[in-house]
């Protein structure tokens, strides 16, 4: 059984620290690929979105430290690629080496058709350098990038598709400690990705809600004035925002009569749909 050194334990968790420094959606991708780079050394590492949309596989938003030549080659070719192929066969079509993968498959990887996302796998694991070099998209893609061998996993899978991220070399391939390694950070970058959606949704509840309050100021409307139409306009009792807010059932009444004369309405359910509609222009 492969074990990290202690050395390597350390940059794991190095490595995962930095992961979780980065909260802005665009710019992970790329910040996964920096990040991930220093503890899997590559000639091109690379995070790309897999579109599934109409029973079609297509290649699209690709991070990675070093741009890709002939990209489009790949998109012609990619039913070649022996583990997109294995993930994609009715959507590909049959393999050249379809029988060898699959046994190749089954011995090392036997969970990998039922949750190729938690796999890390190596092209060299599934074919051989010979069969691998005699498909065509080795010639027209990997070779004149320089590739010869590949090391991936997939990563956030939805209905729409998923991500994966590769670490690509030309001279050496990828040790056991390195899978390893992928295989442990790949958790780590799911949560990152958590992480920042819950960010952005964070920061556009804040501009939202900082947009409202802009909004209410422009009625003279006070802060405590606020709170009230906020909890009446979600259908509390005068009694609810009392408590809620801790004043007296009576100042929650002198609060509304208040902003009624300052929205221009005469009842609750008027102001409180006033209240609404502002929120939803926002």
């Amino acid at each position: 059984m492969v074990q990290l050194t202690s050395d390597n334990v350390q940059k794991l968790l190095d490595c995962i620290q930095e992961m979780y420094s980065n909260l802005d959606s665009a710019a992970l991708p790329a910040h996964i690929v920096s990040t991930t780079s220093k503890m899997i050394p590559s000639c091109v590492t690379s995070y790309a979105r897999i579109s599934r949309k109409k029973q079609k596989i297509a290649y699209k938003g690709i991070a990675s430290c070093r741009k890709w030549d002939k990209l489009e080659a790949f998109g012609s070719f990619m039913h070649e690629h022996p583990l997109t192929n294995f993930m994609h066969a009715e959507q590909l079509g049959p393999h050249r080496f379809r029988e060898d993968i699959e046994k190749a498959v089954q011995k090392r990887y036997p969970d990998f058709k039922q949750s190729p996302q938690t796999t890390t796998a190596r092209i060299s694991d599934v074919l051989t350098d010979r069969q691998f070099r005699s498909l065509t998209v080795f010639n027209e893609f990997f070779r004149p990038n320089g590739v010869e061998y590949q090391l991936v996993i997939a990563l956030l899978p939805d209905r729409d598709g998923y991500a994966t991220l590769s670490f690509n070399r030309d001279k050496r391939d990828f040790s056991e400690e390195e899978r390893l390694f992928l295989s442990l950070i790949r958790p780590h970058i799911v949560q990152a990705h958590k992480n920042a959606e819950s960010f952005a949704k964070a920061q556009q509840a804040f501009a939202a809600l900082e947009h409202s309050s802009t909004s209410m100021k422009t009625h003279g409307l006070t802060y405590r004035e606020e709170d009230v139409l906020y909890w009446v306009s979600r259908g509390k009792t005068n009694a609810d925002v009392a408590r809620i807010l801790n004043i007296a059932p009576g100042t929650v009444k002198i609060h509304l009569e208040r902003i009624y004369q300052k929205l221009g309405v005469d009842n609750r359910t008027s102001a409180a749909m006033f209240a609404i509609g502002d929120n939803r222009k926002t």
